[in-house]
């Protein structure tokens, strides 16, 4: 017993239990008839004892922590709480139903971002997928769940396809699908060639329909439209964190880097997929299909960071390089967009959920003080949204672009950071036309005429909604003022991730088959780490 006890204790996989056992109980006992309340304190307090056993386990119990995996499992975890608290609406028949998909999803992607083999990979993005479906179809506040739930499952299927296609690639040139096995060989003989070309454009295929980004995007506007707020929700965080981590894993820890074309086509699948985004947002009336395109749009500011760190060119004084702004960037997005779907999921209009801008007028002048709070709360996560500090927006986007505008090396010498600054431009001109569309929500809530009467009230059952927007709002607040301390903690997590980042020797090896031509177009790479860990050395 007490073996098993110990067992249980130091595991890396305990939270992965408690949610499972959570998820399952919920499903299990929805049909016998347990109180809704009873529900989703158990998937609480699920998701909590995971969240605590990733902090015990990583602080105290691991010699040498993962402090990367520990930061997205984290982050999963607690937007994994804050989805619970939001999803909370008006009593319905099959809440145990959705609650317990709820938890599958997350635990779909936290197998997805802690494996440590291609197999295990996929089954998480497949569980995370497959819980997805079934939360599109379930939820009967969408206007056209049907549509919008068959849509994202032939699509997702398709990418699904992709992916594995791709993973088939590495798995041929490492013959292995471990990842150390994997890093052994990438760093030993360098994954470079056509072959290695081909699975790094079908995984960047396969994982851009995660994270929304062009040209897999059109998904996007037509399932936020056809499902509610708080599907909405889990789309916009759940698939990205998990995405862009495992494209993080995949990209930069198995030695793609080495392909020097990849972070030139990870560049400009980043300018597209903002450009797309803002732009086709500004005709946006719906408030959910405004955010969808908002989503895709803050996935191509993401993709700058992951240019950035896959060009591994040494950063300058600044505190954060690529891969810090892009788990900076996650953290923010992800508080301010789940945020945002928490308070629209608070309002209706004449017994439906609140659908266009229109039915936000007016609503900063409401008589009801907690009218004029939601007001309040959804102006700042736009203007976070928007950069727009002190807000914790206005630091992600300082991080992507300044990891792209101070790199080193000369303008002339090195081709990488000429197409970084420019990337930094064209990123910087979206964010003034994303402003547009995010000003035009505040002033539809604070600049109504004086004789409109505020048409949305508050909906039914939602104290716990009231908590995830609470929650999300400080946190907006107190990253914006005190940002030290987060980019300090995405700043180790980024840098843990070092020790899987291809060696000087598989860019040699490169090199010096391909002769002058790559080595022009290869950035400088900077050494800074051994050939393989010390276990795989001995």
């Amino acid at each position: 017993m007490y073996a098993v006890f110990h067992l249980l204790i130091t595991t890396d996989w305990l939270p992965e239990v408690f949610l499972g056992l959570a998820g399952v109980l919920c499903l299990v006992l929805s049909p016998f008839g347990l109180r809704r309340g009873w529900i989703y304190v158990l998937a609480g307090l699920g998701i909590l004892a995971a969240l605590m056993a990733v902090v015990l386990h990583t602080d105290y119990l691991a010699r040498t922590p993962d402090l990367f995996q520990a930061f997205a499992r984290e982050l999963i975890l607690f937007i994994g709480f804050l989805l619970l608290l939001s999803s909370g609406g008006a009593p319905v028949s099959y809440d145990g139903e959705r609650v317990g998909t709820l938890i599958l999803a997350v635990l779909g992607a936290m197998f997805a971002v802690r494996a440590q083999d291609l197999i295990v990979l996929f089954v998480g993005l497949e569980l995370l997928s497959l819980a997805t479906y079934v939360l599109l179809y379930l939820d009967r506040e969408g206007p056209h769940r049907r549509e919008g739930a068959t849509k994202y499952f032939y699509l997702s299927i398709l990418a699904s396809a992709i992916f594995l296609f791709g993973v088939s690639y590495l798995y041929g040139l490492g013959r292995s699908v471990s990842y150390k096995a994997l890093m052994i060989a990438g760093a030993e003989q360098g994954f470079f060639g056509p072959l290695a070309s081909i699975g790094l454009v079908f995984i960047l295929a396969g994982l851009a329909f995660k994270i929304a980004a062009v040209p897999f995007h059109f998904y996007a506007p037509d399932v936020y439209q056809a499902t509610s707020h708080r599907n909405a929700a889990v789309l916009s965080a759940l698939p990205k964190i998990a995405g862009i981590v495992v494209m993080m894993r995949i990209i930069l820890g198995l030695t793609l880097t080495a392909a020097p074309q990849g972070w030139q086509i990870v560049l400009a699948i980043s300018a597209l997929t903002m450009t797309v985004g803002n732009v086709l947002a500004l005709w946006q009336n719906h408030i959910r299909r405004l955010l969808a395109y908002s989503s895709v749009a803050h996935a191509g500011y993401m993709l700058i960071g992951l240019t950035v760190a896959m060009t591994d060119v040494p950063p300058g004084p600044h505190p954060w390089d690529g891969k810090t702004a892009v788990l900076l960037y996650l953290l923010v997005y992800v508080l301010a967009t789940v945020g945002a779907f928490a308070a629209l999921g608070l309002l209706g209009v004449q017994g439906r959920p609140v659908e266009t801008l229109e039915d936000l007028r007016g609503l900063a002048r409401a008589p009801a003080f907690d009218l004029r709070l939601i007001a309040w709360a959804i102006a700042a996560f736009m203007f976070s949204l928007a950069g727009v500090p002190p807000l914790a927006g206005f630091w992600g986007k300082l991080a992507v672009f300044f990891s792209a505008l101070d790199v080193g090396g000369s303008l002339g010498n090195n081709p990488a950071k000429t197409r970084l600054i420019i990337l930094a431009i064209v990123g910087a001109i979206n964010a003034a036309i994303a402003a547009a569309y995010y000003l035009r929500v505040v002033a539809v809530l604070f600049f109504a005429p004086e004789e409109e009467k505020p048409q949305a009230e508050i909906r039914p059952a939602s104290a716990a909604g009231f908590f995830a927007m609470a929650i999300c709002l400080i946190l907006t607040v107190v990253i914006g003022v005190t940002p030290g301390r987060w980019i300090a903690h995405a700043h180790s997590a980024g840098a843990s991730i070092r020790q899987m980042v291809a060696p000087t020797t598989a860019v040699r090896a490169l090199t010096a088959v391909a002769g002058p031509a790559s080595r022009s177009m290869t950035p400088n790479i900077r050494p800074s780490h051994p050939l393989v860990p010390h276990d795989a050395e001995k």
